[in-house]
């Protein structure tokens, strides 16, 4: 069942009962089909949504399977800009941009699916096979970040072990101009350079954003050192530029990028014996799929403008 976030109050699904509960009538019915559907989930939209196919298919039909296999309390695949506005003047950077924030969050998610923002667009959420409602408690809060009051509040009051999961193949299509308000346009022939870059980390809400990235690694692993949250910061952002991305070859090997130069600062100061292994790893992942991704995005602007 899909809600508009917007519509849900301070306590998400109540009211939903008799919903869910012929949802969940229909969901056994499905599996004594052989269908497979065992359980029901809530999913959060809003009016900005362009379309709801995504690389897998139809986002429904293609995250149920999804869902069931992986037996996940929270998902989401985030957003991206719809195919009709990827590749015109005012709308390519902002498209690469949305590319490298989903592939930024999938990294992080494959390390830690907490570190992640699970977006008001599309989420979902599992109702628990003895409620008709989410739990009482669960709650997008007040004010801003609701996704994030909704996943907290689920840690907080599910009491078996909460298991999240991001995949950008469940992107959804929305409307890019809230969040790429001001993000200005690419021309044709336009050099790809450090300013192009510096934008493609400038998207709201993107966890590719070095201040954004840092903030969740520091919630996530319980860092409250400016020092040692500044060296994983620069670990991972430091040196991305032109001079240094153009160097590179193309296709990029297979191996992780970077890995080894993070693992020999693990065992220096501040680092050493201080951070969570998984903020190491975390940041291994972020230094590998950031190279990747700023990298496709440049030869994608060069060869717009050779093509």
């Amino acid at each position: 069942m899909s809600v508009p976030y917007g519509l849900m109050g301070l306590q998400v699904g109540v009211g939903n009962a008799a919903v869910v509960q012929m949802l969940r009538q229909a969901g056994q019915a499905d599996s004594a089909g052989g269908g497979g559907r065992k359980h029901v989930y809530l999913h959060t939209s809003d009016s900005d949504t362009a379309s709801f196919d995504t690389e897998a298919g139809p986002l429904f039909s293609a995250a149920a399977g999804h869902l069931e296999a992986e037996g996940l309390d929270v998902f989401s695949g985030g957003y991206t800009s719809p195919v009709g506005n990827r590749t015109a003047d005012n709308d390519i950077v902002i498209w690469h941009a949305s590319q490298v924030d989903l592939a930024v969050r999938k990294a992080m998610a494959q390390v830690e699916p907490n570190l992640v923002y699970y977006p008001e667009p599309s989420t979902f959420v599992k109702v628990p096979d003895d409620y008709d409602e989410l739990e009482p408690g669960i709650t997008f809060g007040s004010g801003a970040e609701e996704g994030q009051h909704l996943v907290d509040s689920l840690y907080r009051n599910r009491y078996e072990d909460v298991k999240g999961g991001f995949d950008p193949r469940f992107a959804i299509s929305t409307d890019m101009s809230r969040i790429g308000q001001n993000f200005g346009g690419h021309p044709t022939g336009a050099a790809v350079t450090d300013d192009t870059i510096q934008r493609l980390f400038a998207l709201a809400q993107t966890h590719a954003r070095p201040q954004e990235w840092t903030k969740r690694v520091e919630r996530a692993y319980g860092i409250a050192g400016a020092a040692v949250s500044g060296v994983l910061k620069d670990l991972v952002f430091a040196g991305l530029t032109m001079a240094n991305l153009s160097q590179l070859p193309v296709p990029l090997g297979m191996g992780p990028i970077g890995s080894q130069a993070i693992s020999r600062a693990a065992k220096r100061a501040p680092l050493k014996g201080v951070v969570d292994p998984g903020a190491i790893e975390t940041a291994k992942a972020g230094w590998d799929v950031l190279v990747r991704a700023l990298v496709a995005a440049i030869h994608a602007l060069q060869a717009r403008n050779n093509g």
